[in-house]
């Protein structure tokens, strides 16, 4: 199976991505489309990982009757989320409306005005690195927290390569410092003491070792990482959620307005925090990558 999987993530990664880029736009992602759904069925697994997850955080009738379809769109939109990686190299600022819509970009902006470092926030959700992108490319400069990318953290070679070249092309257009979560987290507060904009990912799961809340979440109850939390009320940052949601018109990233934390509890934070998220998941389950791993961090 891993010599099968390395010889599919070669091929992807090395040929079909590389090779689609050259294509036009909306050829390249109707490939892109096309690809996952054949991932989808050499990886029936992976589709029952998907499957019994949702049925666990929607109820057996509702997941019975919705998650088989949901995961087969989810797989697809991973493929397209790859795509825009491999696309990241033509983007320019006259053709960044192609690729994605933003919308409420004001409430970051008036975040920023407030002179306070600024916390961009998301999930897993969605094709999530274009609105970062597309603020690199209006001249917007951002940080990021990134997972680890060495070849002892990821499964494959293949995988590596494409990670680091990934993180290399982000960083590139974001123009921010990137600093993976295995490293001191020194970094994170001099970015934010800077009166910068660090971007985060909030729905992963705590390392072994590492302090947590446990909060109601899906129908469930999950663990999350106390480093948000701590961060933003150790700097005083404003934080602003972000999501990106594929719909019929095409990619949208959608800036919520500001929170301001100063008055709440560590509790009251991270319930601030997470409830936007949660409404995003119940819209749109199909788009949250998250569902392979959720019991990594989910209990019903």
């Amino acid at each position: 199976m891993t010599l099968r999987k390395n010889l599919w993530d070669s091929i992807s990664y090395n040929g079909f991505y590389p090779v689609c880029r050259h294509l036009p736009l909306k050829v390249s992602y109707q490939l892109a489309t096309a690809k996952g759904m054949l991932d989808s069925m050499l990886d029936a697994e992976r589709i029952e990982r998907i499957n019994s997850a949702m049925q666990q955080a929607f109820g057996e009738q509702k997941g019975r009757n919705n998650a088989r379809q949901w995961a087969k769109y989810h797989v697809c939109m991973l493929s397209r989320e790859i795509m825009d990686v491999f696309w990241l190299e033509k983007i320019r600022p006259e053709t960044i409306d192609r690729f994605i819509t933003l919308k409420g970009l004001d409430n970051y902006l008036s975040a920023k005005a407030t002179g306070r470092p600024v916390i961009l926030y998301t999930a897993h959700f969605g094709r999530l690195i274009m609105p970062a992108i597309a603020l690199g490319i209006k001249g917007h400069q951002t940080s990021a927290l990134t997972a680890p990318v060495g070849e002892d953290a990821v499964d494959s070679c293949v995988l590596h390569g494409y990670l680091k070249y990934k993180i290399a092309r982000m960083q590139a257009i974001m123009q921010g410092d990137f600093i993976s979560s295995a490293d001191s987290m020194r970094a994170l507060y001099r970015i934010l003491q800077r009166g910068e904009t660090l971007i985060v990912l909030i729905d992963v799961a705590p390392l072994p070792g590492q302090p947590f809340y446990e909060m109601p979440f899906l129908h469930g109850v999950a663990r999350f990482p106390k480093g948000i939390v701590k961060l933003a009320m150790k700097t005083g940052a404003l934080l602003v959620p972000y999501f990106t949601t594929e719909n019929e018109n095409g990619l949208v990233g959608e800036f919520l307005p500001m929170l301001d934390i100063t008055s709440l509890d560590e509790q009251a934070v991270l319930q601030a925090i997470l409830s936007p998220v949660e409404k995003q998941i119940f819209r749109h389950p199909e788009q949250w990558w998250m569902w392979p791993w959720l019991n990594a961090f989910w209990t019903k």
